[in-house]
């Protein structure tokens, strides 16, 4: 939170298959986030039930999105993790010029609340 308030941050992104901490506490720091119009971007590996449902609450708190991916396929990351850099770099509008013709960008703009 503290690099949030220092600088711009234009995104938070977390891969991970697990959470091990509260999700009402993590849910908390995202509503945080989401104040200070800051979307997480969270990928999911594998496909637990309780990790996605919390997830999902972060990246709607935050404006963000998520997606999830096979044990394994880091290939499946490649360009979604590139449609979060051109929408830190640039914003909506870059990431929905990017996300033309492209599936897994336009998925993560579908998902990101509008302003």
């Amino acid at each position: 939170m503290r690099e949030v308030g220092a600088a711009k941050v234009s995104a938070f992104v977390y891969v991970g298959d697990a959470i091990e901490e509260a999700p009402d506490e993590l849910c908390n720091l995202a509503g945080q986030l989401g104040l200070l119009s800051m979307p997480a971007f969270m990928f999911q590996e594998g496909r637990d039930r309780e990790t996605g449902t919390c997830f999902k609450e972060i990246a709607r708190l935050t404006r963000g999105a998520t997606c999830c991916f096979g044990p394994g396929a880091a290939a499946e990351l490649r360009e979604p993790l590139e449609a979060v850099a051109v929408y830190a770099a640039g914003g909506r509008v870059a990431l929905q010029d990017y996300a033309k013709g492209r599936a897994g960008p336009t998925l993560l703009l579908e998902q990101m609340c509008k302003p």
